[in-house]
């Protein structure tokens, strides 16, 4: 079984170092690596911020590797990182062959291959998920973190390269903590579980404005004459991005419409990925819940697991994918690891709470 796994693991690492150099060498020519080449040339390096800023830190760290080394070992260095980061999250779980070779299949596509093999932030994104995944799962399971040190340094990597991740991240700590403190059982997750979602109304009813002038500045971020970004149709009104959310958590995920695949290859190719992965996904939540209404049980603990982490990311990520595919397939990369894991453990059904019986109530 060992040699097995190990074989898993080698031709996924054989695959995620094939990726770097077709980054390098083939990707380049169709698209942009984003500021890959920057951080590589020292265009962000400045030791002085680097622990307090994402972007001079990995352009600090990329520029002081490739100096030494060369621009290859330093994309290669990046892939290896983001390899410890699924590993670490795949030691907390604890999978069967067929179910770790599931996961490093649907992790091999070449969207997340490509953008988690070179010195970028998704990278590092992949890291710092991981440790994070890694010790929420181990905490769900034992009812205590895996490595303090580790859940430590993932957080503030989080906060560092994406603090908006930390509001789906606190949600599903605050689920399992609150619920393992007060031992909580099928009705008492039920209580909690409703309590979530009217914290999350309240949190997005109260803030609204302040969203809403976020994103009155956010297409500006994005350049009209790339050929790739959309015509901002959005968010044209107040409070659009809670009317435009729905199509946009959509666009976000996917990426490119059919219309857009067809202009450019690359697009299509992802597309086809994007729909995939859809369907993969689709199928396990199908499976998930269609399960507990035959057996007639609602399992409110796992429910509730998946939708404080899963739904809170989905929506913090849209407003930066919507407006370009191309950006929509990138920033999917930072999360895709932790959504599928997210996924496969309530899939797996872990941990042992009892169901409530529909109709109990």
């Amino acid at each position: 079984m060992q040699m097995k796994f190990s074989k898993s693991w080698s031709a996924f690492i054989l695959l995620k170092i094939i990726y770097t150099f077709v980054a390098l060498y083939v990707y380049i020519k169709f698209s942009t690596l984003g500021d890959t080449f920057d951080y590589l040339q020292g265009n962000y390096f400045y030791p002085e911020k680097m622990l307090l800023h994402s972007t001079y830190m990995i352009g600090t760290v990329a520029h002081f590797i490739s100096s030494a080394v060369g621009d290859v070992a330093t994309n290669l260095s990046f892939c290896f990182l983001s390899i410890l980061g699924l590993r670490y999250a795949l030691n907390t779980m604890n999978l069967n062959l067929r179910e770790l070779q599931f996961v490093l299949l649907i992790l091999s596509f070449p969207t997340f291959g490509i953008w988690t093999s070179i010195a970028s932030k998704e990278a590092v994104s992949v890291l710092f998920m991981g440790l994070i995944f890694g010790n929420v799962y181990h905490y769900s399971v034992h009812k205590k973190v895996k490595s303090v040190p580790m859940l430590m340094l993932g957080l503030y990597l989080c906060m560092l390269f994406k603090p908006l991740y930390m509001i789906p991240i606190f949600a599903i700590g605050l689920f399992l903590v609150i619920g393992k403190k007060l031992r909580a059982k099928a009705l008492g997750w039920s209580i909690i579980l409703v309590t979530f979602f009217i914290i999350s109304a309240a949190l997005i009813y109260f803030s609204i404005d302040f969203l809403n002038d976020i994103i009155s500045y956010l297409p500006l971020h994005f350049s009209s004459e790339a050929k790739s970004t959309r015509e901002n149709i959005f968010w044209l009104r107040d409070y659009d991005i809670l009317n435009s959310a729905p199509l946009g958590v959509f666009l976000a995920i996917t990426g490119p419409t059919f219309t857009e695949a067809l202009e450019k290859t690359t697009h299509f190719i992802s597309l086809i990925e994007s729909y995939i992965l859809m369907s993969v996904y689709g199928t396990m939540l199908f499976y998930i819940f269609i399960r507990d209404f035959v057996k007639a049980k609602i399992n409110v603990y796992y429910i509730g697991f998946l939708c404080a982490g899963l739904i809170w990311l989905l929506l913090v990520n849209y407003p930066f994918g919507v407006l370009n595919p191309g950006s929509a397939l990138r920033y999917r990369s930072n999360y895709s690891m932790y959504s599928l894991l997210l996924i496969l453990a309530v899939y797996k059904r872990f941990g042992a709470v009892k169901a409530i019986k529909i109709g109990d109530y």
